[in-house]
């Protein structure tokens, strides 16, 4: 089965999509405003010199950026737009991680473990926020601009590569293959379940079509009756009308006969009389 239908059946798939899917992406845009603020408390350990800087990235960056997400769902624009609305939500979402990581001290745990919130923030991406395969840009690429993100900081702002002991490289090298297999796992997950929602889709469209046939075929049944419905009417009238004739013929030949046989009687017996006198 290939990715996508041909218009205007692809229109019509999107449609149902976004319709049965509004209110998971609602949930998941609540779900990850929440969590995102919500690690504020994990920054006291994870961060300790720089939670103040992860404080205003978490509610005055992506916070905002979230609820507008959410508030936009609301909106017309957001059915024409969903994948670049989502897909922007995503790419702040995993830039707040990486500027965490790129300001943290190397001294601080987050500096090498925060790393797998870009993992959460990818697998939020093929699920609840419900991002279709086919959407490149929406699903792939944002995948592939989170990693980058970790790169960038990692490579540039760390410079994990240039120490003589290479002590930063195993934790990169981790990290990456971490984000990697996510990112795989995840598009695998999404094509997956757009696969089942496109087959669920075809399926309901030919009950549909079954339906309607069904619906045709009861219709067309009923005026046949109401068709032969006065003509059987009129049958059985007849068939009243023609007992009712045989009962008054018969009826009437019984009376018009009897006279006649009491005249026969009556003749009978004074003959009898009269032979006898």
């Amino acid at each position: 089965m290939t990715p996508r239908f041909a218009e205007p059946l692809e229109e019509q798939f999107r449609r149902d999509y976004f319709e049965r899917s509004l209110a998971t992406i609602r949930i998941g845009l609540l779900l990850g405003t929440v969590l995102y603020a919500a690690f504020l408390f994990l920054d006291e350990w994870m961060l300790p010199l720089t939670k103040d800087i992860a404080l205003r990235i978490r509610l005055g960056l992506v916070s905002p950026i979230l609820i507008g997400a959410f508030a936009l769902s609301f909106t017309r624009f957001f059915e024409r737009h969903v994948e670049a609305v989502l897909s922007t939500a995503i790419v702040v979402g995993g830039a707040g991680i990486a500027l965490m990581i790129a300001f943290a001290h190397p001294s601080e745990p987050g500096y090498s473990e925060y790393c797998q919130g870009l993992s959460l923030t990818i697998l939020f991406t093929f699920s609840l926020l419900r991002l279709r395969f086919v959407a490149t840009v929406a699903t792939v690429v944002t995948s592939l601009v989170v990693i980058a993100l970790y790169e960038v900081v990692a490579l540039v702002v760390h410079d994990v590569g240039s120490r003589p002991d290479m002590s930063e490289m195993a934790p990169f090298v981790n990290n990456n293959s971490l984000l990697i297999s996510t990112a795989v796992v995840a598009m695998i997950a999404s094509y997956t379940l757009e696969y089942y929602a496109r087959s669920n889709f075809v399926q309901g469209l030919q009950i549909e079509q079954e339906n309607r046939r069904v619906r045709q075929a009861m219709e067309e049944l009923e005026q046949r009756e109401a068709q032969m419905l006065p003509s059987g009417r009129m049958a059985a009238l007849g068939s009243l009308v023609a007992g009712l004739v045989h009962e008054l013929g018969r009826r009437t030949t019984v009376t018009l006969s009897f006279p006649l046989g009491l005249e026969r009687e009556r003749a009978r017996r004074q003959g009898n009389l009269a032979a006898a006198g």
